[in-house]
């Protein structure tokens, strides 16, 4: 199904209000700003063909841009500043093109526990970024399986040793992680390439943005941590 066609009235609406801000604003950071925010909305908007929210343009912001000094938090955006708020202007004209460009609104709410999902994928425009992330998700379900499985097999007192010093495996077979997920998961341990791409590690084990966002909870990077463990000889 193709997206629905946006006028050229709709696009000049929000050229005319980007050129506005622009001129109006004398800080180069905000023009930068500006110029980043209409970027990831036109990524959002012509090539997704969302409905966007708030939320779902600072979240793909922040992953397109994610050095400090060009952040945007969704305050940055809400705050209405007696109409002179220039992000709020630029979002408000794209949130009017997306009502005609959207085929269902974006997914505001994730499944039990999840973060992300595979879904907001497409409001990831880098393809490095958006491959890494994609791992995460796939990681973050694998070792969720295994949680379930360890603590099945922890109610149900069934632990499985094998006497030539292989790992202790959960009960399921089905469920356990074969060498290269393994492999996987000691590399994401590592940080090497969370760090790269703007993630950190908390105190208490849990994993934020460098602009401080969590993305996963206290103790994400702990079970991992144990998980790896588990499964050396």
């Amino acid at each position: 199904m193709p997206w629905p066609k946006i006028g050229n009235d709709h696009l000049a609406v929000v050229e005319r209000v980007l050129t506005e801000s622009m001129q109006a604003s004398g800080d180069e950071r905000i023009q930068v700003k500006l110029k980043n925010l209409d970027e990831v909305c036109r990524h959002l908007v012509l090539a997704g063909g969302q409905r966007i929210t708030v939320p779902s343009v600072v979240l793909a912001y922040a992953a397109r841009f994610p050095a400090r000094d060009q952040a945007i938090a969704e305050s940055s955006i809400r705050n209405k500043r007696g109409g002179r708020n220039p992000y709020l202007k630029l979002y408000q004209a794209w949130y009017s093109v997306s009502l005609s460009a959207s085929r269902k609104p974006a997914k505001t709410q994730q499944a039990s526990g999840q973060i992300l999902d595979y879904g907001d994928l497409t409001a990831i425009g880098d393809q490095t970024v958006r491959h890494s992330v994609s791992l995460l998700i796939t990681q973050n379900r694998s070792l969720r399986n295994q949680l379930t499985a360890l603590q099945k097999g922890r109610e149900q007192r069934t632990v499985t040793i094998e006497d030539d010093g292989d790992a202790v495996k959960p009960f399921n077979m089905d469920l356990a992680l074969d060498d290269d997920e393994v492999e996987a998961v000691q590399l994401f341990v590592k940080g090497t390439r969370l760090k790269s791409l703007g993630i950190v590690c908390t105190g208490a084990g849990g994993l934020k943005t460098s602009d401080g966002r969590a993305l996963a909870e206290p103790g994400f990077m702990d079970a991992l941590k144990k998980i790896c463990a588990s499964y050396k000889t």
